[in-house]
């Protein structure tokens, strides 16, 4: 039941005004019910391997306590839980593709395990005290908003949102509201119409040249953020109508001047998740040059890993590890190059140029269906001809593209002004009619692009991670 279906609408509508009329002590109850409800919805089978997460680092997480409590460090808990997570998720992810086996990946199980295991990790380093209600810690893991694509949260934060009276409150379910009408808009109106001529062109690589493959990139460029974006902004919509605060997934991330500032706002929870877990434990930066890049580089290729068993992933994880590697060693000799021309201002405008080209480039082997597509459409943006570019054959007119292109720079545009102001804060002192007025062109659009080609159909590009 995807967020954008007239479905998941309706159900929702319902979830919510039950979810305020039922006592307080009953709410984190019912919506443990609603999670697996739903979750059970999209396969049922997967449950079991959902249930078997939770309970192994539930009850490890207690064990792990016992132990220190007893001046043991109950490493060996900590070893087996996260086994028996990270097994199930190599198998299903990894080593079924490997002997063809086929069976169906449970859904959201890069996800779920990351929670979980970011929990247990907690509960080992004393960062956390270990949660002695089943059913609590089974709804942080299995939130049915965030459960099959994130945001990865982390338990510090949403466990004890749940020991507070949750009472309906007009403006946080209408922020929600709004919220999750963007990542609507966000996911109908720009991802799913780019995604009509992305799909063309990366489908049929050998049909276009060129001109083509700029504009397929570009697109995937703008479709992969503006439907992972989407989603998280519905997920967290979601989460806030009904009380629960959440990570901000997305902070402006093609606004960055660098690829690590990209990182820093792009899909933030997994970033931040390999940073706390990974990326620090193996030293961070507090080591020497060579293995602070051998680092960055373990870190982007299980990055990559985690995306799914294609070269293609491992192939865009290296190439942002060697990014993050030549910018690091090349900034302190860049900026003083630029800085004895008295060209900072141009050294700072092309940083973010070259920062948007660069991860858009990286982008081409995520979406490419192997290394040799990628390849042959790198070989004839050098190679190609430039000329005669014609829309008819690319998935989308003319006219959608020019409309898409408008569509861009009005948001681009609005997405600058909100680095300096809080153009919900600015909507908010408007009039009722100014408001209503903008929340009904936001919907009408919705509803006219949904319509419009049947784009409601179009599955969220991270429901397959």
């Amino acid at each position: 039941m995807p967020f954008h279906s007239l479905l998941f609408f309706i159900a929702f509508s319902f979830v919510c005004i039950i979810y305020y009329l039922i006592p307080p002590k009953l709410q984190w109850r019912y919506l443990l019910i609603i999670s697996f409800t739903y979750y059970a919805y999209w396969d049922i089978k997967s449950t079991v391997f959902l249930v078997i997460s939770i309970c192994t680092t539930y009850g490890t997480g207690l064990l792990i306590e016992k132990d220190q409590a007893q001046h043991k460090t109950g490493q060996k808990w900590l070893i087996t839980s996260l086994a028996i997570n990270f097994i199930l998720l190599i198998f299903f992810k990894y080593v079924q593709n490997a002997f063809s086996l086929n069976l169906l990946v449970p859904v959201g199980i890069s996800f779920y395990t990351f929670r979980a295991a970011g929990y247990i990790i907690d509960v080992y380093r004393g960062k956390i005290s270990a949660e002695k209600n089943w059913g609590k810690y089974a709804l942080y893991v299995s939130f049915f908003p965030q459960i099959v694509s994130g945001p990865i949260e982390r338990s510090y934060r949403f466990i004890p949102q749940l020991q507070n009276r949750i009472s309906f409150d007009y403006d946080t379910v209408k922020e929600g509201f709004l919220l999750f009408l963007l990542g609507l808009f966000q996911k109908i109106v720009f991802a799913d119409r780019f995604a009509l001529l992305v799909d063309q062109v990366f489908n049929h690589v050998k049909l276009y040249d060129a001109p083509a493959y700029v504009i397929a990139i570009f697109l995937f460029t703008m479709q992969i953020y503006f439907d992972f974006a989407g989603y998280s902004n519905m997920a967290i919509g979601c989460s806030k109508m009904l009380g629960i605060k959440s990570i901000q997934n997305f902070n402006r991330p093609y606004f960055s001047s660098s690829i690590a500032d990209f990182w820093r706002n792009w899909h933030i929870s997994l970033s931040t998740w390999f940073r706390d877990y990974l990326y620090i434990p193996l030293g961070g930066n507090r080591v020497s040059p060579l293995r602070w890049a051998c680092n960055i580089m373990i870190v982007f290729l299980i990055s990559g890993l985690w995306h799914g068993a294609n070269w293609t992933f491992l192939v865009w994880g290296a190439i942002h590890g060697i990014y993050q590697i030549i910018g690091k060693f090349s900034s302190t000799c860049r900026q003083s190059v630029f800085c004895k021309l008295h060209l900072l201002k141009i050294h700072t405008f092309c940083s973010y140029i070259t920062t948007f080209i660069l991860v858009s480039y990286a982008w081409l082997f995520f979406r490419a269906n192997s290394i040799a597509d990628a390849v042959y459409i790198t070989k004839r943006l050098v190679t190609g001809r430039w000329t005669n570019i014609t829309f008819e054959n690319l998935g989308l007119g003319k006219q959608d593209i020019l409309l898409s292109c408008i569509l861009l720079i009005i948001w681009f545009l609005l997405e600058f002004v909100q680095v300096k102001v809080n153009l919900y804060q600015q909507l908010r002192r408007q009039c009722l009619l100014v408001r209503w007025t903008i929340y009904l062109v936001f919907i009408f659009m919705c509803i006219l692009f949904g319509m419009y080609g049947d784009l409601t159909s179009a599955s969220f590009i991270y429901f397959q991670f």
